[in-house]
């Protein structure tokens, strides 16, 4: 087994406020998978990689990131979405085209945060909204008070962690390469290059699946196309389908 391309990749859409007292208030959207050396390079100008736009209006400040995607163009399409609000087809009912009264910069932007993450595609995407930037951080909490019960709202830097399949309760002996693993769910031996989810839920289960047997079992009775959380049919334990999504692994 080997892990995808994508595995432990933080695909990250993050907002940027200028610190700078000639451009105070002025925001900046835009896409990482280095959240850390990106603001490096926003602060240091467009000769050292940052964007023309903030380039020389710093120094620029991370507020907050939008992590959990499953992979980069899912991340790409939502930060366009949020730079673009007023031409985004996702956001043309939800009244984000323009400032409200007396609405600054960053409270817009906030707001169509909230709009988009209580909206398709993204409301059923596992994401994290990383507060960066403590000082905001009531400002983006109450903004954003509303957002689905599987996101996640974490405070502080962001944190990768490394994803490592728990294989130990499998027979010693088993040669976890080879095609001799079936699923769980229609039991069916794994082909190459099938993407495959293994539930980490506990130490004593390791359920292994195809992803899409497992959405089909999570979508019983669902009108839905993508699942978003539901329980692991070996264990039982509650497990979150986006996460798991972002650790799937691929037979070789």
């Amino acid at each position: 087994i080997s892990n995808d391309k994508d595995l432990n990749q933080l695909f990250g859409v993050y907002l940027l406020i200028s610190k700078n007292v000639k451009y105070k208030g002025r925001v900046y959207i835009g896409f990482t998978v280095n959240p850390k050396r990106r603001i490096i390079q926003h602060n240091r100008g467009k000769d050292y990689g940052g964007a023309k736009k903030t380039s020389g209006k710093g120094p620029w400040e991370m507020i907050l990131m939008v992590h959990g995607f499953p992979n980069e163009v899912a991340a790409l399409r939502f930060e366009w979405a949020w730079q673009n609000p007023k031409k985004s087809r996702m956001l043309k009912d939800r009244n984000v085209d323009k400032l409200k009264y007396k609405e600054n910069e960053i409270s817009y932007r906030l707001r169509v945060l909230n709009k988009m993450l209580n909206t398709g595609p993204w409301y059923r995407l596992p994401l994290i909204v990383n507060i960066i930037a403590v000082q905001y951080a009531t400002k983006i909490l109450v903004a954003n008070a509303s957002i689905p019960l599987h996101m996640k709202i974490q405070h502080g830097p962001i944190i990768t962690q490394s994803y490592v399949p728990n294989f130990q309760h499998f027979p010693q002996n088993l040669n976890i390469n080879q095609n001799v693993i079936k699923c769980y769910l229609c039991f069916k031996y794994f082909e190459n290059s099938i993407p495959i989810i293994i539930c980490d839920n506990t130490k004593y289960c390791n359920m292994i699946a195809h992803i899409y047997c497992l959405a089909n079992f999570m979508l019983q009775n669902s009108e839905h196309i993508l699942p978003t959380d539901g329980n692991c049919p070996k264990c039982l334990k509650k497990i979150h389908y986006g996460e798991l999504i972002s650790k799937q692994l691929f037979i070789l």
